[in-house]
């Protein structure tokens, strides 16, 4: 009987623990940020000011900032979100994007176009370089885990 009590108790702690949440995809917070301006899910929030965005908080699966999903020449503000990846692709305009020293991201790629810029302002962790061409650029605070891979072709 005893043993009985302990494993329905038992169950019942696993089925009434809450479950850790995912990360939250870079779509639904966008559609968010497009429709009414910010997005919140009780981790992460975002909002918009003109052409500044700020995200604070949470976990962000597929992070890809272009004027497909941003507006062009906006600055971007990560502040403690935790991310699998960060793509900046400017085709036009300028981003300048912000990673505060709570912000992580297993990787970093940008590239860019004849008229387009970026520029990365790391003071929180990126584990690697997958790629960053001409017109990018990548001034590190922070602590830039690069195994075998290379930043180019600037990094201070």
């Amino acid at each position: 009987m005893l043993k009985k009590v302990i494993a329905l108790s038992t169950a019942a702690m696993i089925l009434l623990t809450p479950m850790s949440a995912s990360a939250v995809s870079w779509g639904d917070v966008v559609s968010g940020l497009k429709t009414k301006g910010s997005y919140t899910d009780g981790k992460l929030t975002a909002t918009r000011d003109g052409n500044d965005y700020t995200f604070t908080g949470g976990e962000l699966e597929g992070v890809f900032i272009s004027s497909y999903y941003l507006d062009a020449n906006g600055k971007i503000y990560f502040n403690g979100v935790q991310m699998d990846k960060l793509h900046i692709y400017a085709e036009e305009g300028k981003y300048y994007v912000v990673l505060d020293k709570d912000t992580k991201t297993g990787s970093v790629g940008m590239s860019t176009e004849e008229n387009g810029e970026a520029n990365l302002v790391n003071e929180g962790t990126i584990g690697r370089g997958e790629y960053i061409n001409q017109n990018s650029h990548l001034t590190n605070k922070g602590t830039l885990k690069t195994g075998e891979e290379r930043y180019y072709p600037t990094t201070d």
